[in-house]
């Protein structure tokens, strides 16, 4: 357009309560009267500004993009050449080449729309996708728990005689309830912990920390879950400590074991070990369930993702994504593995602590 008609190009597009310049060449720069030239093309789909009726005398020149649909923004020529603006050829150019920019950015913002619709429509079905497993999740916690509270109520209420429940079934009971209110509290977590990474509100508050501890408060607060299974433990003594935020890191075991137990039999072995990389410590939990297919493997960690083999399980597809985002925070790296010759093998780093004052020493 420039080297076409001798003068600086801009495109102006509608705000929300004036226009705003899009694009533009180098040396295109509008004064106050310009401004209110190009609002006026705008308003009324006729051109002003030089070589017109209106502002005329100003050395820009403002012609509206119209399409079916009304005007879709200006296009503004601005020349420092005296006298005539344009030649009749020129002119002729200057409508069709017009008229091309205009459908051009019509389409363009069609598409956009379509991208935004459809955008939409997958977060809605991803709403609904959510919703519908976060019922069924507290769906079946909250039965058992209730259940268990009508069995203890209806015992107190007989006294003595065949409706007491004896000591073993009460414990036994009280341990079912428990377990259930441990995965309704788990459940929490993750939807709490997910809004704040979404938001963008959750701080980490790295420390030095021992990867030995941690893995022991984790298998401590889990006990309920993995007490009829062989679990293997192997963390070398010698291994460095790590920045992590304790909490948030804890919270990330706790999601990879409880999804090791979810997807693996119910008397099988889990192991979790941690060895040094270099800078980092690598930390694998390890079961011997069906495994993931290979295609599957690189998107374990998205959101709302479950693969083809996991469909028959219940889950919300949140707890791994938030592990994602919990050890990226903090500067690590999470993946799946297969575990051969059985299971999977979930894996995550974090770099080792380095001491400031040592290294500026």
């Amino acid at each position: 357009f420039g080297i076409i008609f001798g003068g600086e190009i801009g495109i102006l597009f509608a705000g929300e309560t004036q226009l705003h310049q899009q694009a533009a060449t180098a040396g295109y720069t509008l004064d106050e009267e310009e401004w209110s030239a190009a609002e006026w093309a705008f308003q009324n789909a006729q051109p002003s500004g030089k070589g017109t009726e209106t502002h005329s005398s100003i050395q820009s020149r403002f012609i509206p993009l119209k399409t079916p649909e009304g005007v879709t923004g200006i296009l503004g020529i601005q020349s420092q050449l005296s006298g005539g603006f344009l030649t009749q050829e020129q002119r002729t150019l200057l409508e069709g080449l017009t008229n091309l920019a205009a459908l051009a950015i019509e389409r363009a913002k069609f598409a956009q729309q379509v991208v935004q619709v459809e955008t939409l429509r997958t977060a809605e079905r991803l709403q609904s996708a959510l919703l519908n497993s976060i019922s069924h999740q507290l769906r079946t916690p909250l039965a058992t728990i209730t259940g268990v509270l009508t069995s203890l109520a209806e015992s107190e209420r007989a006294g003595t005689g065949n409706g007491k429940l004896a000591l073993p079934v009460r414990e036994e009971l009280i341990d079912s309830a428990t377990q259930q209110a441990d995965t309704l509290n788990r459940l929490v977590e993750n939807l709490l912990a997910m809004t704040r990474l979404e938001s963008g509100i959750i701080h980490i508050k790295s420390q030095p920390g021992d990867v030995q501890d941690l893995v022991g408060a984790v298998i401590n607060q889990m006990v309920g879950l993995i007490a009829k299974r062989t679990l293997a433990v192997d963390i070398p003594p010698e291994l460095p400590t790590v920045s992590m935020d304790t909490v948030l890191t804890g919270q990330v075991l706790v999601n990879l074991l409880e999804n090791s137990c979810k997807f693996s039999g119910a008397n099988s072995a889990i192991s979790i070990s941690a060895r040094q990389h270099g800078e980092t410590v690598e930390i694998r939990v390890l079961d011997e369930g069906a495994g993931i297919l290979p295609e599957d493997l690189p998107h374990v960690f998205d959101k709302f993702y479950r693969g083809r083999q996991l469909s028959g399980t219940a889950g919300t597809g949140l707890g791994l994504s938030i592990c994602k985002g919990i050890i990226e925070a903090q500067g690590g790296k999470i993946w799946a593995e297969n575990n051969l010759p059985r299971g999977t093998a979930l894996v995550f780093t974090l770099p080792v602590y380095q001491d400031v004052k040592e290294v500026r020493k």
